[in-house]
């Protein structure tokens, strides 16, 4: 009898400690703003985890699936960008001389609106030296300016209606302002000579076979690493 009123009043005691123990773990609570976090079983992994590492593993998740398609989007763009840049993209204008008999381009140069251009020939029946002189129109063009002749002869003009003057041996006719959209040319290995951009030489006619056919025009070209 004694015994088990014992242990009975051990019981109580017990029961009482533990009420004390989590009255007081309460009251911290209160004061302090302490919570303990929830526990809840893992789906991802044995044991038991928080709310917050639940949802960090859920973000996590949902991260890895999303990373395959965005960096399959990603490519796609990069490479759409990089055929456009390549194949599509305005890059800038070129002058060109094409070869119609070889169906070949042999001079290819960018150019912009403002550029000189100038022909050296040699009149092949009075055999003095022939300058033409143009600029590149905004609209890509051909205006040609002057033209500077050693003298007069057959075909040669002689009564142009523009401002002339005598300089250094050669006859200057000056604000001519024909616009011409491209160059059609026989050539000569012999009588035509350079061509020249803003007064560099960018090409002599004498390298091509005799009486080659020849076009010269301004290209808008596409593409940093087309052709055309």
């Amino acid at each position: 009898m004694c015994a088990a009123q014992g242990g009975t009043a051990a019981a109580l005691v017990s029961v009482w400690y533990g009420l004390h123990a989590s009255g007081k773990a309460a009251r911290q609570e209160g004061r302090f703003g302490l919570r303990a976090p929830a526990l809840t079983a893992s789906p991802w992994g044995k044991g038991l985890v928080s709310g917050e590492e639940k949802a960090k593993e859920g973000k996590g998740m949902v991260g890895k699936r999303l990373r395959r398609p965005l960096m399959a989007a990603g490519a796609l763009i990069l490479t759409a960008g990089f055929f456009w840049w390549a194949f599509w993209a305005p890059a800038g204008t070129v002058f060109q001389l094409y070869d119609r008999d070889r169906g070949r381009v042999v001079l290819s140069v960018p150019v912009k609106a403002g550029d000189k251009l100038s022909l050296e020939i040699e009149h092949s029946f009075e055999h003095i030296p022939w300058y033409e002189y143009y600029t590149v129109t905004e609209d890509f063009q051909f205006n040609l300016d002057a033209i500077a002749v050693a003298g007069y002869g057959a075909g040669i003009p002689a009564e142009m209606d523009v401002p002339t003057r005598i300089e250094g041996g050669l006859v200057w006719m000056e604000g001519i302002n024909s616009v011409f959209p491209k160059f059609s040319w026989i050539t000569s290995d012999q009588y035509m000579k350079v061509f020249t951009l803003n007064e560099k030489e960018i090409f002599d006619f004498r390298s091509l076979p005799d009486a080659s056919r020849i076009r010269g025009e301004i290209i808008k070209k596409r593409g940093y690493l087309s052709d055309v």
